[in-house]
């Protein structure tokens, strides 16, 4: 005699003993009708049909033995025994998830060759440091580090992984935003001790103002953004640097008024050797991105951006602490 499970205004027949575990493809319909409340939108999600979505659902009914879903015109309502069995499900398709990556990343060990690109000081500072133990765990990969501060064009230059702060508007490429690229308006106690600490951001006209500019340039002016907006202070500066490693030591040295990357400047604030001014004026706002090429990394760039990712995901060093 046949076991009947009525559901969604249809009855599924399934004979005794001929019941089998659920398939991955119904798992998912199942948990696709929960997260869209809709069988149409779980469809469209799972790029299948309504009918095929309904299908599975009625399946995964017949071997559990219990309605998962009510359903009217207007609506579709989990059940309690639906509740529950989605919250082990999720759980499941999750970790069944990460053992087929785990699997397929055991056969496919890391190799060839990946050419990144950042702006000098960040790659200085926080990339170069991961490259050597990047290399001895990956000895089948090859890097180039092309450090350089000018725009670099992924696609054009055959460059796989980009750290930038400045926007894209290539479609192209894969963003990660990595978070706001802060920076600091400073100058050392040396200077301060013969000019007095600006009080306002037009007091700053007044003062030894040191840029960096990648480029060499008798324009640059110092850009700081405030409450009100972005101010150019239109005073010629006393020092321009294309190295911001040079500024530093400058400013270190008693130079003038600049602004720094926060990664570059936290620790001499830190202990004292630089001083922050006018604490509500900072760089330009700006978003620093991890670009890819393509949609399809290799495994090598899969590796790189992974190593990247791991390395910063507790502490990001071009964000300033909150208190």
């Amino acid at each position: 005699m046949a076991t009947h499970c009525i559901s969604l205004g249809y009855s599924t027949s399934v004979q005794p003993g001929a019941l089998s575990r659920p398939s991955t493809d119904e798992w998912s319909a199942f948990l696709a009708v929960i997260e869209h409340q809709s069988f149409t939108r779980a469809a469209r999600a799972l790029g299948v049909q309504k009918a095929a979505v309904s299908k599975r659902v009625a399946s995964l009914e017949a071997q559990v033995g219990v309605a998962l879903f009510a359903r009217s015109t207007r609506a579709v309502v989990v059940t309690d025994a639906g509740r529950a069995l989605a919250s082990h499900a999720s759980q499941a398709m999750a970790a069944l998830d990460r053992a087929v990556d785990e699997a397929r990343s055991s056969h496919q060990r890391p190799s060839g060759r990946v050419r990144v690109t950042a702006p000098v000081v960040f790659g200085d500072e926080l990339i170069a440091p991961l490259v050597a133990p990047f290399l001895a765990k990956h000895p089948e990969v090859d890097v180039e580090l092309l450090l350089i501060d000018r725009r670099v064009d992924l696609v054009r230059e055959g460059v796989d992984i980009a750290v930038r702060a400045a926007p894209m508007d290539d479609s192209a490429l894969v963003v990660r935003k990595l978070g706001p690229a802060e920076a600091a308006l400073v100058a050392s106690p040396k200077y301060l001790s013969r000019a007095p600490a600006p009080l306002k951001v037009s007091d700053l006209a007044a003062h030894s103002l040191c840029v960096f500019s990648p480029v060499e340039t008798r324009s640059a002016r110092l850009s700081v953004r405030g409450p009100r907006g972005l101010v150019v202070i239109d005073r010629a500066p006393r020092l321009v640097c294309t190295s911001q490693i040079a500024l530093r030591q400058c400013l270190l040295d008693g130079a003038g008024i600049g602004l720094l990357p926060w990664y570059l400047c936290r620790q001499s604030l830190a202990r004292g050797a630089l001083v922050e001014l006018l604490t509500q004026h900072r760089a330009p706002a700006a978003t620093l991105q991890l670009l890819t090429a393509t949609k399809k990394p290799t495994s090598a760039v899969r590796a790189f951006v992974a190593m990247l990712i791991e390395a910063y995901r507790d502490e990001r060093p071009w964000v300033r602490a909150r208190d």
